[in-house]
């Protein structure tokens, strides 16, 4: 039996039918498939007492049902825990056999530590723009040198609260939006410095503006699942593209984006694809080097000039991109990569 953590809401959710993540129909079709059973559970006391957890079963051609179990011996992690519940649960590692695959707490999901962790390696280094900790100095340099700069929190996620900045003469031009209403304001430098400094800094990182690939007046972007497969190497399981709305900045759902199946023909260079696989694959196995990963999804830009450039990893990927770009296969695929990988290990 493979055992899949998730949050106690999120395990509701699924036993209700009302998640949009997590689709029970994955799970029992993996299971019918592979004729291996998979739980669903959540962290619990129980759990790290060695008692049986409240979890609802997949058994090969059978219904689900919600009943109390062991642990399994291997786990598939998708959440992100607490870091108290993180060393509880290496803890519980050392003392048993079990395994938990993709153990992450807040801490591994920080963007600055997954540049720092590129831009160790020259082979993943040129792929990522220049970033800087956010300071009202730090931006100026970086707005004078590219003139355009993205400011992204260091721990967000779904575009909330990402801002663009332009210089434009004297002036500069900030781009933010909320509510997928996009808001316009300019300021002077000076003004543009106290703007930063009302930010809660330490928590946001500004980074140069890639200059994707366009749609007409739309940027676009790559959403690639890059996961291990049962030889251990890294492969590319399924990648869509995002479309943004008319001169917007964002290439999320959230956003009012579009998200279409990935095609060369919306770039200039002729192997793209090839080289978007190969970049998220040399990205997967160095992040891999520092964060514990079976499972990545990153967000990839693409230049006129045929570049590859990394603009964030998901750590948590929630695979709905395919649900939304209308492939409904690779949906279950990258959602049962990681199974399947598990399940190698657990025959080996």
């Amino acid at each position: 039996m493979i055992g899949v953590l998730v949050s106690r809401k999120m395990f509701h959710r699924v036993i209700t039918g009302t998640s949009g993540i997590e689709k029970a129909v994955h799970y029992q079709r993996f299971a019918n498939e592979y004729k291996i059973p998979v739980v669903i559970y959540y962290l619990c006391d129980e759990l790290f007492s060695g008692e049986r957890v409240n979890g609802f079963v997949f058994s090969p051609d059978k219904k689900p049902k919600q009943i109390k179990v062991k642990a399994p011996a291997h786990t598939f992690c998708r959440m992100v825990v607490g870091r108290k519940s993180k060393r509880k649960l290496k803890r519980l590692m050392k003392r048993t056999n079990k395994i938990f695959y993709q153990l992450q707490s807040g801490r591994d999901r920080n963007k600055w530590r997954h540049i720092t962790a590129l831009t160790e390696n020259l082979t993943t280094a040129v792929h990522v723009p220049e970033t800087k900790r956010l300071t009202p100095d730090s931006a100026v340099e970086l707005i004078k040198k590219y003139g355009e700069v993205i400011i992204k929190p260091i721990r967000g996620r779904l575009s909330r609260k990402v801002i663009m900045i332009k210089r434009d003469g004297s002036n500069y031009t900030i781009k933010s939006k909320i509510d997928q209403k996009l808001n316009i304001q300019t300021v002077t430098a000076a003004e543009l410095k106290n703007y930063i400094a009302g930010m809660a800094v330490r928590k946001y990182i500004v980074q140069q503006k890639v200059k994707a690939a366009k749609v007409g007046d739309s940027i676009t972007e790559v959403r690639i699942s890059t996961q291990k497969k049962n030889s251990g190497e890294w492969g590319v399981t399924a990648k869509s593209l995002w479309i943004s709305e008319k001169n917007d900045f964002l290439t999320k759902f959230s956003s009012g984006s579009q998200c279409v199946h990935f095609n060369s023909k919306y770039f200039k260079s002729a192997d793209v694809e090839a080289a978007v696989d190969r970049t998220s694959k040399e990205l997967a196995k160095q992040l891999a080097k520092k964060i514990s990963a079976i499972d990545l999804g990153f967000d990839l830009m693409i230049d006129d000039a045929g570049k590859v450039w990394f603009i964030e990893a998901n750590l948590l990927d929630m695979k709905r991109t395919y649900m939304w770009a209308g492939q409904d296969e690779d949906w279950y695929q990258t959602v049962t990569q990681p199974l399947r990988y598990i399940s190698g290990k657990m025959k080996g």
